[in-house]
């Protein structure tokens, strides 16, 4: 690497001496425009052993430190005094921009008028040239370093330590804008330190300690599809050639192609958006990986069908959906439920209650002692 770079620095040069051999030897360019390179290194062998080669580069260093000396002093008094005082920055500010539009090659003839051809003139566009340069940004240096103490945010050392915790997915199943809203959240107190779906319970465990607290208790979640009317369990009215995309299919007749309106319609939103491969479309319906999912819940709100929910790991939940009777439903799908209040009956929790012709778990309330899955006849309950 190194030995390329030192290549590619000797390109350029190169190409310069070439161009310059071939300008002076081939294309006759008169010497007083430029001389022949051969002409140059003579030269300068000459005046080297006659020591004005020397006097000459002494002067020319001179005249350079003498130019910057000046402009350095004048430009970190202007600069300084702009960026500090309003009033010298409209003072000065307008006069410095309209003579830094002056070509400095328009300089000259009036430096020369004024000081003469000696070295006063010399040092003078050498000041001009670095007095606007300089003065200008200093100017602007002590300007934004003023602008950055005044404007400055301060920022909360606790936020900054938890969201260096959080997993940085973004992916708002905390209920708040990112891992920066959530790391803003905890530190002001307005949510718990187990707020993150994503991270669980060893993120908690590591915020508790930034903010000095005791983790509460963290119930693992995952997502659930209320749908299990796959491709064998139900039929489709007709065949659907248009977009494969949930949304565009749910606005079709009947809600879409299948026999039941209120079911899956498999063609894989909640797949696209899921961030972890924790959701998958499994003979025409959705099928989450509960050991994958993070409960984010980017699937719950595509899913136009609103089948979609955040449930406790592992509990039994009525995969159906359907708002239609008993008789309706067994002729749209083989396990859909019919609202018989079995599992309703015989629940000792009282979690299970049937609205609209369809069973509902409380999963406050659910114990997963599973009775309900044992008595259901449809074998809905998952």
């Amino acid at each position: 690497m190194r030995v390329k770079k030192l290549v590619l620095g000797f390109v350029i040069p190169i190409v310069i001496l070439v161009l310059w051999y071939t300008a002076t030897t081939f294309m006759n360019v008169p010497t007083t425009i430029l001389p022949k390179i051969r002409n140059v290194i003579v030269t300068a062998v000459d005046m080297s052993k006659t020591g004005q080669l020397p006097v000459d580069l002494g002067i020319s260093i001179g005249r350079v430190v003498k130019g910057f000396l000046v402009s350095a002093i004048v430009g970190v008094v202007l600069g300084s005094a702009m960026g500090m005082s309003e009033t010298a920055k409209e003072l000065l500010l307008p006069t410095i921009t309209t003579i830094r539009q002056i070509p400095m090659i328009a300089w000259i003839p009036l430096i020369i008028l004024w000081a003469g051809i000696g070295e006063a003139s010399k040092v003078i566009i050498i000041v001009i040239a670095a007095v606007l340069v300089g003065g200008v940004g200093l100017f602007i240096g002590v300007f934004l370093g003023l602008a950055g103490k005044k404007f400055a945010v301060e920022v909360d050392e606790k936020e900054v330590a938890v969201r260096e915790q959080l997993p940085g997915n973004n992916c708002g199943g905390c209920g708040y804008p990112g891992c920066d809203g959530l790391a803003a959240a905890i530190a002001k107190g307005e949510a718990p330190v187990n707020a993150c779906p994503v991270g669980g319970a060893p993120v908690a465990a590591k915020i508790a300690a930034v903010m000095g607290e005791e983790v509460g208790e963290t119930v693992r979640t995952s997502a659930f599809v209320k749908c299990l009317g796959d491709c064998e369990k139900t039929t489709s009215l007709y065949e659907y050639a248009g977009e494969e995309d949930c949304k565009m299919a749910a606005l079709m007749q009947s809600g879409g192609k299948k026999s039941c309106g209120f079911g899956c319609l498999g063609y894989g939103n909640c797949v696209k958006v899921c961030p972890f491969d924790a959701i998958h479309i499994i003979n025409g319906i959705a099928k989450v990986d509960q050991e994958k999912c993070k409960s984010c819940g980017k699937c719950v709100a595509e899913c136009p069908k609103h089948l979609i929910e955040i449930i406790p790991y592992g509990q039994h939940q009525v995969g159906c959906s359907s708002k239609e009777k008993g008789k309706e439903v067994m002729g749209a799908c083989k396990v859909g439920c019919i609202g018989c209040k079995k599992c309703e009956k015989e629940c000792p929790a009282g979690a299970i209650t049937v609205t609209d012709n369809v069973a509902h778990i409380d999963k406050e309330k659910c114990t997963n002692c599973g009775k309900c899955k044992e008595v259901c006849p449809r074998k809905v309950i998952a």
